[in-house]
């Protein structure tokens, strides 16, 4: 019979390692880590068009809960044994892409043409310094 101290102890300690998850979970974690990221650089560059303080409000929202969101995949990655996620988390990742689309559609505008420019298709950005 175990002592309470012991049962305790075994109670206490780390579950044994499980093996990773699914290659495709783990990219899964890491698409849905980067279009947030995405986002977070587009709502940053939406401050080039606009100086609203109410907006740019909104904007403070929108940037914290895709921050939180963030945070919970790197957390879903961890719990089910992924690699870490290797980049920081920063919407500088994709500001410069996200920069230029807005300057396009600013162009856009301004010479009275309709449609999305191509630099604002998200396949086409690349990563600041990659």
């Amino acid at each position: 019979m175990l002592s309470i101290f012991t049962t305790a102890l075994i109670a206490l300690a780390p579950a044994p390692a499980t093996s990773a998850a699914p290659p495709s979970i783990c990219k899964a974690f890491g698409d849905q880590i980067e279009s947030d990221l995405q986002d977070l650089a587009e709502i940053d560059a939406d401050e080039i068009t606009d100086n609203s303080a109410p907006r740019a409000t909104m904007r403070a929202d929108r940037q914290i809960v895709k921050l939180e969101t963030i945070r919970a995949n790197i957390d879903l990655m961890s719990a089910h044994h992924c690699a870490p996620y290797a980049h920081t988390v920063s919407s500088h990742r994709y500001f410069l892409p996200a920069t230029q689309c807005q300057l396009d559609i600013l162009n856009s505008v301004k010479a009275g043409k309709s449609g999305v420019p191509d630099t604002c298709s998200r396949a086409n950005w690349k990563p600041s310094g990659e």
